[in-house]
């Protein structure tokens, strides 16, 4: 190309990225110090106002920006993605990301606001709220009964015991009886420290029951209620289940 006489347009002023097919007829290319440079006619009215180069051989850069370097090479987050596929820019360093070059961190499957690598609950409905673990009450069992807490009626069913469709489970249903026995019973002292009185005014109480919290019978009692001892209890929560000829009731009795 050293014997041709061309025209080297320095610099961009001259073009810009849509004008390399509208007006230029490019008839060669050459390459040098990695540039790549082009020669053709000009074609377009848009150099009017440079004569001298219409219609005559002129050189000029493909690549406009002296200094671009095409998407396809770069990787400006070095995730292994080259920037013209990476949908997901500035990947924290380190992470793992997938073909489109998105971490974990930066991705948020389910759109309920938390990110998939803090997401403990997958495929959320959509618009349902959700905690800081992106998990939302119909994806959540606090009591560990089956029943999701968006349908549990009755929660902190006693582990082990079994639940009915509500999440209720038989010492949870109280009956119309079982609703008078509940209203009637007096149970005091609670917290307790030694003796531990069960009353009811108009209702025979037949049974109490003591059950640890995990739902184990510790004692079965079967008279005294007015002085139940509790000295062989340790400190904690206890269940206490108080049986009638007219029903049953809980209460959560906590020892000191």
């Amino acid at each position: 190309s050293s014997s041709n006489n061309y025209n080297l347009i320095e610099g961009i002023g001259l073009m810009d990225s849509n004008s390399v097919d509208s007006n230029f007829g490019i008839s060669s290319s050459f390459s040098n110090n990695g540039n790549i440079f082009s020669v053709g006619t000009v074609q377009d009215k848009k150099f009017d106002p440079y004569p001298l180069l219409k219609n005559s051989p002129i050189g000029f850069v493909q690549v406009f920006d002296l200094n671009q370097t095409s998407t396809s090479q770069l990787d400006s987050d070095n995730d292994g993605v080259t920037d013209d596929k990476d949908t997901c820019p500035n990947t924290p360093s380190g992470e793992t990301v997938n073909s489109n070059g998105c971490s974990t961190s930066q991705l948020d499957a389910d759109n309920d606001g938390v990110t998939d690598d803090r997401d403990s609950c997958t495929n959320t409905p959509s618009g349902e709220t959700v905690d800081s673990d992106g998990c939302s009450e119909s994806q959540k069992d606090d009591d560990n009964d089956g029943i999701m807490n968006d349908k549990d009626l009755c929660p902190d069913t006693i582990q082990g015991e079994t639940v009915n469709s509500d999440g209720c489970s038989e010492s949870q249903t109280l009956g119309i009886e079982d609703q008078k026995l509940d209203n009637s019973v007096k149970f005091y002292p609670n917290p307790v420290s030694n003796t531990l009185s069960i009353k009811t005014e108009t209702i025979l109480i037949e049974k109490v029951e003591i059950y640890s919290y995990l739902g184990i019978l510790i004692e079965e009692i079967d008279s005294g209620f007015e002085h139940i001892q509790t000295d062989n209890l340790s400190k904690g929560i206890y269940i206490i289940k108080i049986y009638s000829e007219k029903g049953s009731t809980v209460r959560r009795l906590i020892k000191e």
